[in-house]
């Protein structure tokens, strides 16, 4: 067997002798005068002309005790017969290269677009729960990210959904598969099955959510008046610049977003142009005959809108009004569901709303689905004498 096992020198001797441990085969090393043992050893190895001393097993445990030092060799020595052994596995110094930390914080400084720092943030806390900071990132196989994604529901207080789990899940196979095109991993890892139901519940009548605008401040109203009527999301509203709109041919173009205080590009990625209400054209014409091409339009105090304050402004009306209509709820989920029901042409308000999947749209017109089947099923009409 390739390797010597010997205690750390500053337990090679008795303590109470000071003589050098001798060395027992099946036993380990002892005093036999005095019935001493050390408490900590290291392997003693040389691989392809150079000296290792291995003090850790691949887990950073000690080896605090002869058999576990020897059951150590006895794997490594297998590993070297199968020409599999990597002598960074139990080097400390070379190890914490490649521990789930240092990859995580080279792989956030490398390759993340600021767009998605907040996701980044939100998947860090359950991968470190689950993974220990020391985890070494090149023993995370496939069976692995099948039991982080089945462990993820019950490490939430109120439970995850499929999509938020999918996301968390996406986040840790980006930074393993970007460590595999490094060559630090040795294989490339898949996303497993991950079921996602979407469901929007409650939403509210486009009436209600009116009620609620008529509550805010005249001077903060149009971007309130503008997401309803136009059906995109809040924060690509709040991008819109001057340039996006087109009053010859009266239509905006949703083009950017924002992630937090970021800009970027929308959440699709995929630029959209739909028509402009005519009841806000001369509102917002006059607020772009002041502006630059990239002046954005929609601003509060002289700012962009703030996530934090559209939300602070759409909270305090709904106080005033009455109601427990959510923002988002009331500008985005209301007016989609009220033009995909009242036009019952799902495949247009999936456009006028920006879904690249009609699926998703879908969703909004399953309210008054039982209702219109109802309608029809009741256009048979059972001739009297028959019951």
């Amino acid at each position: 067997m390739k390797g010597t096992i010997r205690p750390i020198s500053s337990q090679s001797k008795c303590p109470t002798c000071k003589r050098l441990f001798e060395e027992v085969s099946k036993i380990g090393y002892i005093c036999k005068e005095h019935m001493t043992i050390p408490r900590k050893f290291y392997i003693d190895l040389w691989h392809e002309g150079t000296r290792i001393r291995i003090f850790t097993n691949k887990y950073d445990n000690p080896l605090d005790s002869y058999s576990a030092a020897k059951s150590l060799l006895k794997q490594i020595n297998t590993d070297i017969d199968n020409r599999t052994f990597d002598p960074t596995h139990f080097v400390r110094k070379d190890r914490e290269n490649y521990y789930l930390e240092a990859r995580w914080n080279e792989f956030v400084k490398k390759h993340t677009n600021r767009k998605y720092s907040q996701q980044l943030d939100f998947a860090k806390g359950y991968i470190f729960r689950h993974f220990s900071i020391s985890h070494d990132i090149r023993d995370i196989k496939q069976s692995d990210i099948t039991l982080f994604a089945e462990a993820l529901p019950g490490m939430a207080k109120k439970g995850l959904g499929g999509k938020s789990i999918k996301n968390i899940v996406g986040v840790l196979l980006s930074l393993i598969n970007y460590n595999h095109s490094l060559g630090v991993t040795s294989s490339k890892l898949t996303l497993p099955k991950i079921e996602v139901t979407k469901k929007v519940k409650n939403i509210p009548e486009v009436s209600e959510s009116l009620k609620i605008i008529s509550h805010i401040p005249e001077e903060c109203r149009l971007i309130f008046l503008f997401l309803i009527t136009h059906l995109c999301r809040p924060a690509d509203a709040r991008a819109l610049q001057a340039r996006h709109f087109d009053f010859e041919n009266n239509t905006v173009t949703i083009e950017l977003g924002f992630s937090g205080n970021v800009l970027s590009s929308t959440k699709t990625k995929k630029p959209y142009t739909i028509p402009l209400h005519a009841a806000l054209r001369e509102r917002i014409r006059d607020l772009c005959i002041t502006c630059m091409p990239n002046d954005f339009v929609f601003t509060y105090e002289g700012k962009r809108w703030a996530e934090a304050k559209i939300r602070e402004i759409w909270n305090a009306a709904a106080v005033k009004a009455g109601s427990v209509v959510t923002f988002y709820n009331g500008v985005k989920h209301a007016s989609v569901s009220h033009a995909a029901n009242e036009s019952g042409d799902i495949y247009s308000t999936s456009k006028l709303t920006g879904h690249t999947n009609i699926r998703t749209t879908q969703i909004y017109a399953d309210k008054t689905r039982l209702e219109k089947l109802r309608k029809i099923q009741e256009t048979i009409v059972i001739p009297e004498g028959l019951l």
